[in-house]
């Protein structure tokens, strides 16, 4: 399978050499299949942007703009501009992603470290189905996250998804579930270990389940890079995904 292409590393390139002095502090969500309750500093673009390998399988270039509506709303645009899926014994498939639109809202703090959130989603089928990159159909998501600080060093979230799936073969739609734990540890001032247990209920055979660990250093409080992988714990999951990105604010929309 041919995984060495370097177009999806333009995006973090260009990233890096665009950070603006009164940028903001950034809010990362990558690259872990839960958010948090941060959303993007209000009037502010934030960039995420990464690449995922799974040997062999299949490569992804995962990018998110987000933008913050107001102190504890944002939207966001997701895409991968490039993809490549193992189609053996066919040639590979390749091509432009499914393009996600969507919101997260900040609905609830005690003031005390402890905040919860509503995500709203919806992907279209921007992806090729006959390349199988994608199913071809709309789907809407929407998630219920509770986030927790403990001290100064240690976070929390619990995520819960419900997704609403279309169907090509025979029409409707299916429903799928995914439910995921994650944690946070700052091991100084600019590097933090992080992990999250992630389980996937959805049509069909395969109900993945996977552990993500990794790290992310703060270069400036604008610009966060990280770097996991994913180990599937079952036999529905890819053995590993391994995962660098980086996260960027490039500051005020309007000045």
């Amino acid at each position: 399978m041919r995984l060495l292409h370097t177009a999806p590393l333009l995006p973090l390139l260009a990233a890096c050499t665009a950070l603006p002095r009164d940028a903001a502090p950034v809010t990362p969500q990558r690259p872990t299949l839960s958010s948090d309750t941060n959303t993007t500093a209000r009037g502010t673009l934030e960039l995420e942007v990464g690449a995922e390998l799974d040997p062999g399988d299949a490569f992804a270039s995962p990018t998110t703009l987000k933008y913050g509506v107001d102190a504890r709303t944002e939207v966001y645009l997701g895409l991968s501009p490039y993809n490549v899926v193992d189609r053996a014994p066919a040639s590979d498939g390749s091509g432009f992603g499914d393009t996600t639109l969507g919101a997260r809202r900040r609905v609830w703090e005690d003031g005390r470290g402890t905040s919860a959130a509503v995500q709203l989603a919806v992907k279209l089928p921007t992806a090729s189905e006959r390349e199988g990159l994608g199913s071809g159909e709309l789907d809407v998501a929407a998630a219920g996250i509770l986030s927790r600080g403990f001290g100064e060093r240690v976070g929390g979230t619990l995520y819960y998804e419900l997704r609403s799936l279309g169907r090509s073969d025979r029409g409707g739609r299916d429903l799928a579930h995914a439910l995921a734990l994650a944690g946070a540890y700052a091991l100084d001032d600019e590097l933090s270990a992080f992990a999250e247990l992630s389980q996937r209920v959805q049509p069909g055979p395969d109900d993945p389940s996977a552990l993500v660990t990794g790290l992310a250093w703060a270069w400036s409080p604008s610009l966060v890079l990280d770097a996991a992988v994913s180990v599937g714990l079952d036999d529905d999951a890819p053995d590993a995904v391994w995962m660098l990105g980086l996260t960027t604010n490039f500051g005020p929309l309007r000045r």
